[in-house]
């Protein structure tokens, strides 16, 4: 299983992106091999943000109609395996081992999301964000 990180879902759906071949290119990559292709809600409500937030403020610019439309897109497309309240206590863990504070914290609940489904592969543009875990995650 391969976990895709927010922004892997945008830039698919921005044709005037600059990653938007790459990325789409990837996904059909991975499609072919076979590789399980896994979203998780924090992924999901990321996206929503973005997708209804207006152009200038870096955002898609969507009407919530169509945010929610590309959201069952995106379930259609990709797994979402379950979260339940242990997710909570893995994160709280997460962010004391690795010492996560601020906008990282919703990265740190993205690895916690993995370490509880045994995926341990993420695609990500940001590595940056994720470095601090590359001794429990790999990168594609």
């Amino acid at each position: 299983m391969i976990l895709l990180d927010t922004n892997i879902i945008l830039r698919s759906k921005q044709k005037h992106s600059t990653h938007f071949h790459g990325v789409v290119s990837r996904l059909l990559e991975l499609a072919d091999e076979e590789e399980e292709l896994v979203v998780c809600p924090q992924v999901i409500y990321e996206f929503y943000v973005v997708a209804t937030r207006p152009p200038n403020k870096n955002g898609l610019g969507l009407s919530t109609i169509n945010a929610k439309n590309e959201i069952d897109n995106i379930l259609e497309t990709y797994y979402m395996p379950p979260e339940d309240n242990r997710l909570f206590y893995m994160w709280r863990k997460i962010i004391a081992d690795y010492n996560v504070s601020g906008k990282n914290a919703h990265d740190a609940r993205i690895v916690a999301f993995m370490i509880m489904h045994g995926i341990k592969k993420l695609y990500t543009l940001n590595l940056s964000d994720f470095a601090r875990f590359n001794s429990i995650i790999d990168f594609v």
